[in-house]
C-alpha cells in the first residue's frame, strides 16, 4: 500500500478518534460474513482493504476495466440501529419513494411511526434535493429522532442496476406508488404516502 494512502488513513483516523467506516467508491466492504467494521488503526484499515470480498472487488474491477479512479471514502464510524436506517430513490431530484434499508426484518415500532418517518425522510430529501450535482441517486439516511434535523445522511450513490431495492421489487422508477414502504408484521408491506 502506498504511503499516500497511509497518510489519508492516518488523517481520516485523526479527524475521527472514534473511529472510522470505510467504502470503495459505491461499494462498502461488507459481506454476508461480516457486517460493518469500525476501523480505529491503520493496520486494522489495510486489514480490511486485504480481506475478500465480492462487492468492493466487483466495484474495483469496473473502474479499473473503465479506466477510472477507484475511490476509498472514510467516514466517522456511527453505530446506527437497523430500526433507523431507510433507503430514498431520487429521480430527477425528486423523491420517489423510500424503504427501511433493512427490509428483511419487520420493525413494529418502525410501522407504528409511519407517517412521522415518511414526513422526516421528505424533509430531509426536500432539503437535498436541490443540492445534487446528479438527477438519480440512492440516499441511505439514519433517522435518529433526538435532535432535528430528524435525518442526516449515512451515503449518497448513483442509482444503478447494483443497487438493493430493499421493498420496492423491481425499482421506483417503474410506476412504484410514491410512499415510504416498511415491513409490515403480517409480512405485508405498509405504504406510507410521501406528500410532496
Amino acid at each position: 500500500f502506498s504511503r499516500t494512502l497511509h497518510e489519508g488513513l492516518r488523517a481520516a483516523l485523526s479527524d475521527s478518534p472514534d473511529g472510522i467506516f470505510l467504502r470503495l467508491g459505491g461499494r462498502s466492504f461488507v459481506t454476508e460474513d461480516r457486517g460493518p467494521q469500525r476501523v480505529t488503526s491503520v493496520a486494522q484499515a489495510l486489514d480490511v482493504l486485504s480481506a475478500p470480498g465480492d462487492r468492493a472487488a466487483r466495484m474495483a474491477r469496473r473502474c479499473i476495466l473503465a479506466g477510472r479512479p477507484v475511490w476509498l471514502f472514510a467516514r466517522a464510524w456511527r453505530v446506527i440501529a437497523p430500526a433507523q436506517e431507510f433507503r430514498l430513490w431520487i429521480h430527477q431530484r425528486r423523491l420517489v419513494a423510500a424503504s427501511q434499508h433493512h427490509h428483511r426484518h419487520c420493525f413494529p415500532g418502525v410501522v407504528t411511526r409511519g407517517h412521522e418517518l415518511a414526513a422526516a425522510v421528505e424533509g430531509f430529501a426536500r432539503r437535498l434535493c436541490p443540492r445534487l450535482h446528479l438527477g438519480n441517486v440512492v440516499a441511505d439516511v439514519w433517522n435518529h429522532s433526538s435532535f432535528e434535523p430528524a435525518c442526516e445522511l449515512i451515503e449518497l450513490n448513483p442509482a444503478m442496476s447494483a443497487t438493493g431495492r430493499a421493498l420496492l421489487g423491481d425499482g421506483p422508477f417503474g410506476g412504484m406508488p410514491r410512499a415510504l414502504h416498511l415491513l409490515h408484521p403480517d409480512g405485508g408491506i405498509a405504504l406510507f404516502e410521501l406528500s410532496g
